[in-house]
């Protein structure tokens, strides 16, 4: 089948989307310890240096996508590595911990995606944040023209009804002939093999 979004798994719940010559990596976690024990494992499949030149090649068509700040999907010391022009993704959280945590890595081009959704380049990006689970997890809707990824991570509880339409209604909208890919992270970070 023909599609017009490529994935590559990378580690733990970090992927590497890309559609014509755009690109969304999620969740970089590189080596860092987690929360001072967890470790990720499988290693990453791709070099850090191909995926930060990547990012210095492509400049505005290669984003960053936080789903929320722990250490196991927001690695301070690989994403210093990255050019701080970088766009970076996140949630439009109540709480400003990962924005303020993007920021003080260096980043000053931060997107807050609303539950609404926005058009980033060649990508429809939705978040879904359930306040009355938690204030800084999400998830997202990543959708192509004939694509969509639900990026859910660390978010382990029965969506929302009104969560669960929305995302029936972005499969409909934007799938049309291609995939839809569910990616869930909702182990401890090194509860390899159990990967993303």
């Amino acid at each position: 089948m023909i599609t017009d979004t490529d994935i590559t798994f990378i580690s733990h719940s970090c992927v590497l989307i890309r559609t014509e010559d755009e690109y969304i990596l999620t969740d970089p976690w590189f080596q860092k310890p987690a929360f001072g024990s967890w470790l990720p494992v499988p290693a990453m499949s791709i070099s850090p240096p191909y995926l930060t030149a990547l990012a210095a090649t492509h400049e505005k068509k290669f984003s960053i996508l936080i789903s929320h700040g722990h250490d196991d999907h927001c690695d301070d010391d690989f994403l210093s590595l990255f050019p701080k022009e970088t766009r970076v993704i996140t949630a439009e959280f109540l709480s400003p911990g990962t924005k303020n945590r993007i920021r003080s890595i260096g980043f000053n081009n931060i997107v807050e995606v609303p539950f609404d959704g926005v058009p980033i380049g060649k990508f429809f990006i939705r978040s879904l944040v359930d306040t009355k689970e938690s204030l800084y997890d999400s998830a997202f809707v990543i959708a192509s023209k004939r694509n969509v990824i639900i990026h859910q991570n660390d978010n382990w509880k029965p969506y929302r009804q009104d969560f669960a339409d929305i995302i029936c209604k972005d499969i409909s909208s934007f799938h049309a002939s291609g995939n839809v890919l569910y990616m869930s992270q909702c182990n401890l970070a090194d509860a390899f093999p159990l990967c993303y």
